[in-house]
């Protein structure tokens, strides 16, 4: 790792232990996680560097939300296409998990309001991940709007930034689903064949 521009070899080591730690289930060992691990910087714009040193943040998040290791890999090589550096990438699917796992008293209300069950989600996160739950999110807030309590009309993606406690336009998670229809899918194949 550490001779593809992944930091140091015991930066390489870090990553890889954590990987092994939380998703050693899905991994043949530590080259198959350091092949995972290169596939999705290959396949993406970010520094290698700063892809491996930015994962041990989230790993444990991302698990417990249902993501699988290449789930999550593809996700911020995705975001990494949009110009996003590593680190925001990883703090933006973080930010996601955290909407979606515990949404704010707004997005509650939202969801409410839309039929949206907040344990619907949850479980959805746990069976089918983070993109294929989003995809279904984005479905919905797409094609939806809600009016505030002042009267505000929102639909589309003034909905998918309340939900998701952004501003619109500036925010890392709304770049990402705009990506995300084809090209995660795309991402997550290439990632999942590597050697």
């Amino acid at each position: 790792g550490a001779q593809f521009g992944m930091g140091t070899v015991v930066q390489t080591q870090d990553i890889l232990t954590s990987i092994m730690a939380v998703y050693g289930d899905e991994v043949d060992g530590a080259q198959d996680a350091l092949g995972l691990l290169l596939a999705a910087i290959r396949e993406g714009k970010a520094d290698a560097d700063q892809f491996g040193a930015s994962f041990g943040r989230v790993f444990g998040v991302a698990r417990q939300a249902g993501m699988s290791l290449t789930e999550l890999l593809s996700a911020v090589t995705v975001l990494s296409r949009t110009g996003l550096p590593a680190a925001e990438g990883v703090a933006a699917v973080r930010q996601a998990i955290g909407d979606l796992t515990a949404p704010s008293r707004q997005a509650l209300n939202i969801m409410k309001d839309l039929n949206i069950s907040v344990e619907a989600v949850q479980r959805s996160l746990r069976e089918r991940g983070l993109v294929e739950t989003a995809r279904d999110m984005l479905d919905v807030l797409s094609n939806s709007s809600w009016t505030d309590t002042q009267g505000n009309v929102l639909a589309g993606n003034q909905l998918i930034a309340r939900i998701f406690d952004q501003v619109e336009g500036r925010n890392a998670v709304l770049q990402w689903y705009d990506s995300l229809r084809d090209a995660t899918d795309e991402v997550m194949q290439r990632v999942g064949e590597a050697p």
